[in-house]
């Protein structure tokens, strides 16, 4: 992910934590990045997953990004999603207590 290698942030992709392999985990913020397509909020079996998956993590002690494929493409486009990125980030590694964000 580019946004992550600007920032000098190391990250692995499809990492296995509790049992699960989440789409990017970045160590130094104990971050799990998760990255939702449409059909996501389409189908309620699959919401109810995501909604264990993400509470699963939380449990663990891990702290969760979710990015909504859908919302992510409409801010590339305005050229405004590494703003936003930076936001998140910056809110993450300077409020430890905050545990999740989403775009």
């Amino acid at each position: 992910m580019a946004f992550l290698k600007s920032k000098e942030l190391h990250f692995e992709v499809e990492k296995n934590l509790c049992h699960r392999e989440c789409d990017i985990f970045v160590p130094s913020l104990n971050l799990v990045i998760e990255l939702d397509g449409k059909y996501h909020q389409m189908k309620n079996t699959k919401l109810a997953k995501d909604q264990f998956r993400d509470i699963t993590y939380l449990k663990m002690g891990y702290r969760l990004l979710v990015i909504n494929i859908a919302e992510w493409e409409i801010l590339r486009v305005q050229g405004t999603i590494f703003d936003i990125l930076t936001k998140q980030i910056e809110l993450l590694k300077e409020n430890q207590n905050l545990i999740m964000v989403s775009i």
